[in-house]
């Protein structure tokens, strides 16, 4: 007996879980009817999201060297054109090479018109769902109370 109690119960909580994606937005639709019916204004309103991302550009910098043979001369050159900068360095017979390139930060914005809601009234099958899962569980709560308490009602000559 006590095993058909806990299929009963194992039943009911598996039925009334929401597992599915469809499930979830059926929720949602539900959710978004009821707040419309509370504050009609949101249906009339238009919206506008503005999604403001930020990209930065990090400072790029290298180095190297080589030996030249030619001249024992020391000299320096440096080119700067907006966020570039090289340097060439000679020494002797060495010739460093620096380059820099300065980090940057770009914004953009993004504006995405969203309409308005969309509302979706709740159709008959699924109110009549909704009712259905309300009266089975009372009579699954009956039941089992009725087994649970059997003696006792017995004794007040409830059930014969």
């Amino acid at each position: 007996m006590s095993q058909k109690i806990i299929i009963i119960i194992v039943s009911f909580i598996l039925t009334s879980c929401c597992t599915t994606r469809q499930c979830e937005v059926n929720k949602a639709e539900q959710k978004i009817y009821e707040l419309t019916q509370k504050f009609p204004e949101l249906e009339r309103q238009n919206d506008t999201i503005v999604v403001r991302d930020t990209i930065k550009i990090e400072t790029i910098k290298a180095d190297t060297s080589f030996v030249v043979s030619d001249s024992n001369q020391t000299d320096t050159i440096i080119v700067e054109k907006d966020r570039i900068k090289i340097k060439y360095i000679k020494t002797d017979s060495v010739v460093y090479l620096t380059g820099e390139c300065e980090g940057d930060t770009i914004y953009v914005t993004n504006e995405i018109p969203v309409e308005k809601v969309v509302v979706r009234e709740r159709t008959f099958a699924e109110k009549a769902k909704e009712w259905t899962y309300f009266i089975l569980a009372v009579a699954g709560l009956l039941l089992v109370v009725r087994i649970f308490f059997k003696d006792i009602f017995k004794v007040f000559n409830l059930f014969k």
